[in-house]
C-alpha cells in the first residue's frame, strides 16, 4: 500500500477515488509463503524502460482511506486492485 509518483502501471480504488497505487509482481510461491515484494514497478506507455523502486523508499498510503471499505465488507482483511 503505497503511493507511486510514475504513471504505469499503478492501481486505485474508484469506490473510493484512490489512484496512484505502486504495482509489484510475486510469483505463486512468494505469495503462498506471505512474502512482501521488494520493489514497485515502472515502466514507460511502450514498456521500452523499465524502472524498479525499492518499496521502502515510497510513501505509505493512509490507512484510514480504506475505512469506507471496511464497512461495507464486514471481515475483509485487505484490499485488492
Amino acid at each position: 500500500m503505497k503511493e507511486t509518483a510514475w504513471q504505469w502501471p499503478c492501481w486505485g480504488n474508484l469506490l473510493l477515488g484512490v489512484l496512484g497505487l505502486a504495482s509489484a509482481i510475486l510469483c505463486d510461491e512468494c505469495t503462498k509463503e506471505g512474502r512482501k515484494p521488494k520493489f514497485a514497478l515502472e515502466w514507460n506507455q511502450d514498456l521500452s524502460v523499465v524502472k524498479y523502486h525499492s518499496v521502502e523508499q515510497l510513501k505509505d498510503v493512509p490507512k484510514e482511506i480504506f475505512e469506507p471499505l471496511d464497512q461495507l465488507e464486514p471481515g475483509r482483511r485487505r484490499v485488492g486492485g
